[in-house]
């Protein structure tokens, strides 16, 4: 489940949607934890719903290339690319 923190707007992925979790995870942005110490507040999360939708289903795993033009797996159409339009 793709999720941005409410409070620095961070992006992170978990594992199940945020309102099954009893305790959330901590948010990984030094700035956004330090903050939230200091002022006794609880995390919080709300379901990044562009993310959830888009970059599953147009993101870069779903155009993964392995052309000659790289000794590894990469975008499509991407540097040196053989399917890159030459323009």
């Amino acid at each position: 489940m793709y999720v941005r923190c409410s409070r620095c707007q961070a992006r992170r992925s978990l594992k199940y949607a945020p309102d099954t979790y009893l305790r959330l995870p901590a948010c990984r942005t030094y700035g956004c934890t330090n903050a939230r110490r200091r002022a006794g507040k609880r995390q919080s999360y709300y379901v990044d719903h562009y993310r959830q939708h888009v970059e599953r289903n147009h993101g870069a795993k779903a155009e993964v290339c392995r052309c000659a033009a790289y000794h590894f797996p990469h975008r499509r159409a991407s540097g040196s690319c053989q399917w890159r339009p030459p323009f």
